[in-house]
């Protein structure tokens, strides 16, 4: 996977293509510091996945450190351009996470942060993009043949590709199983789904619901025991108890 750095301290841009590196499944393809030369460096490289400091130069040869931009900004501009474009942004600045979640940043990572924590979001872009997911000059999307779990529902038996599931909620008597495109209702209970979703991604966040960690944009609080869990691009969500909750901030903090 193609990755592109949009840093302007010299020294952390250096760690992260150092960093990135050292993975074999990553080549850093651009590194610039600022935003109009982000925004050309992109057209030019088309990278998977983009490192954005939050506060960027808005040329690269401008040392005036008065002239910063919103590096937000420049990552929507690009995500409007390619929606599945995986966002990580790293800066000392943690006031702008909502705005950052709100464009579907994959990640958010604080400086000083350390190797570790750069290394564990690789590999989890890593993990997930086993199967890339991709538009083609349609705008439909298409992907690569992926790992399928059989659900029963009523009237037939439905092929579904694991990793497009987004989450799987228990209504009533019924499973429902969101995925990117489509839902399917099933007899089955949650239980037995969670045996096919044996992937680390897949968490049981609450009594009534699974969730797929590569969708989570975002948890907020709801009530005292609970959270609310958002997705990329959906208007759907889940619940999440704190104990989860916690074992997620262990994982991915």
């Amino acid at each position: 996977m193609k990755v592109m750095i949009v840093e302007d301290e010299e020294g952390i841009r250096k760690l992260l293509v150092k960093i990135v590196s050292k993975n074999e499944s990553f080549q850093v393809v651009a590194e610039c510091a600022g935003f109009h030369d982000a925004i050309k460096m992109y057209s030019e490289c088309q990278p998977d996945i983009i490192f954005m400091d939050i506060e960027i130069k808005e040329n690269e040869a401008d040392e005036n450190a008065s002239d910063r931009v919103n590096g937000v900004e420049c990552a929507r501009i690009l995500s409007n351009i390619n929606p599945d474009l995986k966002i990580i942004f790293v800066t000392a600045h943690s006031e702008y996470m909502s705005n950052a979640f709100d464009i579907y940043a994959y990640d958010y990572i604080v400086k000083p942060f350390d190797i570790q924590r750069v290394e564990r979001t690789l590999r989890r872009i890593a993990a997930s993009g086993e199967n890339v997911t991709s538009s083609d000059n349609t705008g439909k999307v298409k992907s690569s043949p992926g790992r399928k779990m059989m659900i029963r529902g009523r009237e037939s038996t439905n092929f579904i590709d694991i990793d497009e599931v987004v989450m799987v909620e228990r209504q009533g008597k019924s499973t429902i199983i969101h995925t990117i495109r489509d839902e399917y209702n099933t007899s089955m209970g949650l239980g037995d789904i969670e045996e096919k979703l044996t992937d680390s991604k897949f968490i049981r966040s609450h009594k009534s619901f699974i969730i797929n960690m590569d969708y989570v944009s975002r948890i907020e609080p709801y009530g005292r025991w609970t959270y609310i869990v958002k997705f990329n691009g959906k208007d759907y969500d889940a619940l999440i108890t704190s104990s989860k909750y916690d074992e997620i901030k262990k994982i991915y903090g």
